[in-house]
């Protein structure tokens, strides 16, 4: 059986390869706005980092660290993240949604607002799908804001990405950031809150975030559920074959955190985290 799940797997994700091939194809479709708002992003922004950077997801673990630790670490924050009580002692230098709740409505787009009054030197990164929808006609000449697009599906054999203004690796907002770090040439990831455990803690009726809130759509039936498990567990296939391919360019992803299930990185503490990037 585990030979035929290892066949399995790895069809899958020489699969995924041809259909991001496919999907990097339709950004041609882009507008010419759009496309502008892409290149405008990688010039300012390829390139533009170095060293080490700090990756905060949004589960349970992130409440091991002290932000205070990493204040003078460019940081990576997303989604819900402006929430926390302690983010204002990281202030993430960038700022990532890419969830289509807020198209939908079930995030407010005025979070942004609230975004930049919580992180007044954050620069926030948009899907650039959205960029010509009338809900956020008012941010399209905000400066501070700045559009990607995360249409490729992340697999196993991925490679890092190095430009801003071709399709990014986006399964989920963390995918995204990797993408975008990676891009702008930081080479230590410090991956905090990424648990890889979410899916399993809603089924158990467990909180799946350092903020309480209802549950994923994922799971408003059963057939959604399953598929659910399906795609975490395809991701999580993913996420290990990441690790090897970016260690094998010189970018290395390290599990700040000691809760979740991430033992596809290898598990460092914060500390040795900071002293190595000082080094």
């Amino acid at each position: 059986m585990g030979k035929l799940l290892d066949l399995k797997f790895t069809v899958d994700h020489r699969l995924l390869s041809v259909v991001n091939m496919w999907r990097t194809v339709k950004a041609l479709r882009l507008s010419g706005a759009q496309k502008a708002a892409l290149r405008r992003t990688d010039a300012v922004w390829r390139k533009s980092g170095k060293g080490s950077c700090l990756i905060c997801g949004n589960g349970p673990s992130l409440g091991e660290l002290s932000f205070e630790d990493f204040s003078s670490t460019p940081a990576f924050a997303a989604n819900y993240f402006y929430k926390h009580p302690q983010g204002d002692k990281l202030n993430p230098k960038h700022y990532v949604i890419i969830d289509g709740k807020i198209t939908e409505g079930i995030w407010p787009v005025t979070m942004i607002d609230e975004i930049f009054a919580t992180f007044p030197e954050t620069s926030l990164f948009l899907d650039v799908r959205w960029l010509e929808l009338p809900v956020f006609a008012p941010y399209v000449k905000n400066e501070r804001i700045f559009w990607i697009y995360p249409a490729l599906f992340p697999h196993a054999f991925l490679k890092p990405r190095r430009r801003l203004d071709q399709p990014l690796y986006a399964l989920n907002v963390v995918s995204a950031i990797i993408s975008l770090s990676t891009a702008m040439g930081y080479t230590g990831l410090g991956i905090a809150g990424v648990d890889g455990d979410g899916l399993f803690r809603e089924i158990l009726d467990m909180q799946s975030h350092f903020y309480a809130g209802d549950k994923d759509h994922s799971m408003r039936n059963f057939e959604s559920m399953v598929k659910s498990l399906m795609l975490s567990t395809e991701n999580l296939w993913a996420w290990q074959g990441i690790v090897k391919t970016h260690r094998a360019q010189g970018i290395h992803l390290e599990n700040l955190c000691k809760g979740g299930i991430m033992d596809c990185m290898p598990r460092v503490s914060p500390a040795d985290f900071l002293a190595a990037g000082k080094n």
